[in-house]
């Protein structure tokens, strides 16, 4: 069914987050809108490496040039319409640089459980702790699931980072079953400067 659609799109989530400190000179910005947005009305001028995922809901996006190092930067979201033309909300963050660039890939420094671990409960809370904040826009369902060995499927469940961005949580949405082997992913995770 058709509708009639006079909404306009709001931003859900931008990348590097208001108010993170530290975020390397060459930051890649990432923006999630609520719906499905029109790649081509894409403008934010000086922008490069424009991508777009998740049905045009995501956009990423980098400047050639860098930052300026260790000062304040306040990042506009582009310009764009859905497929109906209505333009998205104005948004903005606004964040502290290093002093140089991030080139450094983001690794796990702790987990709550080890591989093969054994008598695990069955309503486990899982959890990953990183070296730097996690872009939140990549922590997604695609990257980030459980799976069941024996059926062959998707354990649904629900993910979410913590305020800092270097604690990634998932939990299984319903109870796991006795004597079976499960698989937990997160894969695809970027940091704030796009290293995975």
């Amino acid at each position: 069914d058709s509708v009639f659609d006079d909404r306009n799109p709001m931003i859900a989530q931008m990348s590097p987050p208001s108010g993170e400190s530290n975020v390397g000179t060459l930051p890649f910005f990432s923006v999630r809108h609520d719906e499905q947005m029109n790649p081509l009305s894409f403008n934010q001028p000086g922008a490069t490496n424009v991508q777009f995922s998740e049905t045009d809901r995501v956009v990423k996006y980098n400047y050639l040039a860098p930052l300026p190092a260790l000062a304040e930067h306040t990042e506009n979201a582009p310009s764009m319409v859905d497929l109906a033309g209505n333009t998205a909300t104005g948004h903005s963050v606004t964040f502290n640089t290093a002093n140089g660039p991030d080139f450094a890939n983001p690794s796990v420094l702790d987990t709550a459980f080890f591989n093969n671990q054994q008598g695990v409960a069955l309503n486990p809370v899982f959890q990953w702790d990183f070296s730097e904040p996690i872009d939140p826009n990549s922590a997604t369902p695609a990257g980030v699931y459980m799976w069941d060995d024996v059926t062959n499927q998707t354990i649904p469940s629900t993910f979410e980072l913590s305020p800092d961005g270097k604690r990634l949580t998932v939990i299984p949405s319903q109870e796991l079953l006795v004597l079976r082997r499960y698989y937990q992913y997160a894969y695809n995770l970027h940091d704030l400067s796009g290293n995975n």
